[in-house]
């Protein structure tokens, strides 16, 4: 079984939250000075996940905004959980949000088309 993960919303660093449930959600900013910290718990846990068989999650990604830094650490991981078939990357984003939708789409191209873009009318909090 895998262990739950709870990383508390900061100023600087979004939720990080799954709870033996289908869906692991990040949601909020991400503009930490060092990404390597912030995601380092993730990647232990995505180690541990890719030791299971049959786990099929949604990561399920709402953040209004990330630092070029962070990009290259959520695209690391988005890239590793393509290669997981049993794992769905969704991406949320306000329908106004035209800059994010840019990147998630730029995303999209790299990971050959790995990401759901999930626009939505009402603004995300």
């Amino acid at each position: 079984m895998l262990e739950k993960i709870h990383l508390k919303q900061t100023e600087f660093t979004p939720l990080v939250y799954w709870d033996n449930t289908p869906n692991f959600l990040i949601k909020g900013i991400l503009i930490t000075e060092n990404p390597l910290i912030f995601f380092e718990p993730i990647f232990i846990w995505l180690d541990e996940l890719d030791q299971k068989t049959g786990v099929h999650l949604t990561f399920d990604f709402k953040l209004d905004y990330f630092n070029t830094t962070s990009s290259i650490f959520l695209l690391r991981m988005m890239k590793r959980l393509k290669k997981n078939k049993n794992q769905k990357i969704v991406w949320t984003l306000n329908v106004e949000d035209e800059d994010m939708l840019e990147i998630i789409e730029d995303f999209n191209i790299i990971l050959d088309g790995g990401i759901t873009i999930n626009i939505q009318e009402e603004i995300i909090a």
